[in-house]
């Protein structure tokens, strides 16, 4: 007889183990009640219960017992393995038709709501597929992908019976638990030594703390938040084994659990660490003013004049570091040289001339400068000394503008007569004069002169032309 399936497991751990696993470490914790089916022509269904601790969260592999739900004689037992979302199983009946068995292989949904799979075979026989329908608990090795390890606080752990506690946990968080170290409880010489998960007895050497050793006692072992870790994991020689936990909103606890707290002296400790997101990748989780861009991060150089905290300090552009490297160009006379800065995300870029002008006969913005088309117009102005004739990153150019303007005018008294335009330093005025040579075809039309150092600085002045 084919008969589906409905698995019932009873209360699922909540600490998770996290050591280093294989791809095949079990993602999924299917304690709890599944409703499954097997189809073959029908829908067969069943009942499966798998108790406390069959479950082992860090290999995957469960046993459980069931039944047929319309007669519960039919009866069997269960055992398989979780591996990543994959699940394995084996049926054998144990009760009417006894020695009937099924082999099926699924994986549980993304959700671990569900479970099912196409491949399920007994005795001359291959079912269509089975489902399951359930609450699988997801099984964290570690922190999550896309998370980073934050240290929350160490707590110390007594051999005394009492309860010892850590602040309150982040609800729906996860957190790493690490526990170290290890304590005495028994006077047995080099012997009685625990940890949080083995401990050493006179003959039979390091055991596991959750196997009843009589006479000595039945637990030795340290418990987080009023449960036993279902799997710390295989014996640590530094004696430090890691387990995950959900945040609840409360404080987490911990507890050494002994039969016997008399001879116990030492203690363990239990640090914590909190699986911070870091969504943007730059391995900073909680402490990331900005978890969207990478650049931003505490640590990062903040060297750009944008107004931007880059390195999460409370202040924007402290890293920036002011360009003197113009100052070259002003060979042995350094006066009015003036360092680039920032201030309110604004650079003022570095200055290599003391710039004051324009002086007369040209006016500065916004005044409109009138010129008759075609003249050489003497364009003066300081640099506080003689730099000499190389100051121009590029000759002055001049660009059409809208002569459409609610500028005042001022005619241009002074032109001189120069075949083209030129440039001298009068060492008397100490000013430079930069003869700019017109086109009479601009009549009836307005300019802008712009005159740009090698410093990278501008300076400009508009003209309309008669």
């Amino acid at each position: 007889m084919k008969k589906g399936i409905l698995i019932g497991i009873t209360t699922a751990m909540i600490l998770i183990m996290s050591f280093a696993v294989s791809a095949a470490a079990p993602n999924w914790d299917i304690t709890g009640t599944w409703a499954m089916d097997f189809v073959l022509g029908g829908d067969y269904f069943h009942t499966m219960t798998v108790t406390l601790g069959d479950f082992n969260t860090f290999t995957g592999a469960f046993s459980g017992t069931g039944f047929y739900n319309p007669d519960h004689s039919y009866t069997w037992d269960i055992t398989g393995t979780v591996s990543g979302d994959d699940i394995t199983f084996h049926i054998l009946y144990t009760g009417t038709n006894a020695g009937y068995a099924v082999d099926a292989t699924g994986t549980i949904a993304s959700d671990g709501l569900s479970m099912g799979g196409d491949d399920a075979t007994g005795p001359g026989q291959v079912f269509d597929s089975w489902n399951g329908i359930g609450a699988a608990l997801p099984i964290v090795h570690g922190c999550p992908e896309g998370t980073v390890t934050e240290h929350v606080e160490t707590v110390t752990v007594y051999p005394n019976g009492n309860s010892y506690v850590s602040s309150s946990l982040t609800n729906g968080a996860i957190y790493l638990i690490e526990a170290s170290g290890t304590y005495r409880f028994a006077n047995w010489g080099s012997d009685g030594i625990a940890d949080a998960a083995y401990n050493l007895r006179p003959v039979v050497g390091w055991v596991d703390g959750s196997i009843w050793a009589e006479p000595y006692t039945s637990w030795l072992e340290l418990w987080v938040n009023n449960a036993a870790v279902d799997n710390w994991g295989t014996f640590n020689p530094s004696h430090e084994y890691m387990t995950a936990v959900v945040g609840g909103g409360t404080p987490a606890s911990f507890k050494i659990l002994d039969d016997a707290y008399g001879d116990n002296t030492g203690s363990l400790s239990a640090d914590i660490y909190y699986c911070a997101p870091d969504n943007d990748g730059d391995d900073y989780g909680s402490n990331d003013c900005d978890d969207t861009n990478a650049a931003i991060h505490p640590g990062a150089a903040d060297s750009i004049c944008d107004g931007v905290d880059d390195n999460c300090d409370g202040t924007p552009d402290d890293g920036y570091v002011p360009d003197n490297s113009c100052f070259v160009l002003s060979g042995d006379c350094t006066v009015g040289n003036v360092a680039s800065s920032c201030s309110g995300g604004v650079e003022t870029k570095c200055k290599a001339y003391a710039w004051t002008g324009f002086f007369q006969p040209v006016d500065n913005l916004p005044t409109l400068n009138v010129v008759k088309a075609g003249s050489a117009i003497p364009v003066k102005f300081n640099l506080n000394c003689n730099m000499g004739l190389s100051i121009f990153a590029t000759d002055p150019i001049s660009t059409k503008i809208n002569c459409v303007s609610t500028a005042s005018e001022d005619t241009v008294e002074t032109t001189v007569t120069a075949g083209g335009s030129s440039l001298n330093y009068d060492p008397i005025a100490n000013q430079y004069i930069y003869v700019w040579k017109t086109d009479k075809t601009w009549a009836g039309k307005c300019r802008q002169l712009t005159v740009t150092l090698a410093d990278g600085t501008t300076h400009i002045a508009n003209f309309k032309f008669k």
